[in-house]
């Protein structure tokens, strides 16, 4: 009879577990994010464990503030995490931040995994500052003390791709190599070295744009 009781109690831990909302969040979950229409991120972030704390969800104030969701009458022990998201006309951002060195140190194994291109002469574990880019992506890695506790942050940018390309300057958004890969395609972009914008000719009042690449 005292082994049923024993039983019985392991099971309810269990379940209580299972009800539990989970508060997990990665660096694979904010490249995830930056994939999913803004409409849609409250779902995602409340399906892992995390509520807007800002109020702006669903206002015309794009940026929202997302924290561990935690039940009435309960103490959130994990570590420090939020989530921050805000858009500008050309660009949208995500801001994962953390107090966990775990959390940081995996993070920037996952963007590796994930052929992000990144300096390989740096040490993720001693360098205080990383970047990662891939396609219209770019993802600095952080590291600060705050108020005596080490705060890591990811802050992703994701660059709007342009619908297209009718006058010179507007190449001049492209500020990466992965970004001219993300538009034209690794076939067109490849050994890059030196862009040439040149204006050739008009076509019914508008500029056409003559773009040449000179490869290694």
């Amino acid at each position: 009879m005292k082994r049923i009781g024993i039983l019985l109690i392991i099971i309810l831990q269990n379940c209580a577990a299972i009800k539990a909302p989970c508060q997990s969040f990665t660096v694979h979950d904010l490249v995830t994010l930056s994939t999913i229409p803004s409409k849609n991120i409250g779902h995602f972030m409340y399906k892992n464990g995390f509520v807007d704390s800002s109020g702006n969800m669903g206002t015309d104030t794009m940026k929202i503030i997302f924290i561990p969701r935690i039940k009435s009458r309960k103490t959130y022990t994990g570590p420090y995490r939020s989530v921050v998201v805000y858009q500008q006309p050309d660009s949208r951002y995500f801001i994962f931040q953390t107090s966990s060195l775990p959390d940081y140190l995996e993070g920037q194994q996952s963007l590796i995994k994930s052929r992000f291109i990144y300096d390989n002469t740096k040490d993720i574990k001693r360098d205080s500052s990383m970047l990662f880019l891939k396609a219209n992506i770019t993802i600095e890695a952080s590291r600060e003390i705050q108020d005596s506790i080490t705060r890591y942050t990811f802050k992703l940018k994701e660059k709007k791709i342009p619908d297209s390309i009718v006058y010179a300057e507007d190449l001049l958004q492209f500020d990466s190599h992965e970004f001219l890969v993300a538009y034209f395609g690794i076939k067109n972009v490849i050994g890059c070295i030196f862009l040439f914008f040149s204006l050739i000719s008009f076509s019914k009042g508008k500029p056409f744009v003559c773009l040449t690449i000179e490869y290694s």
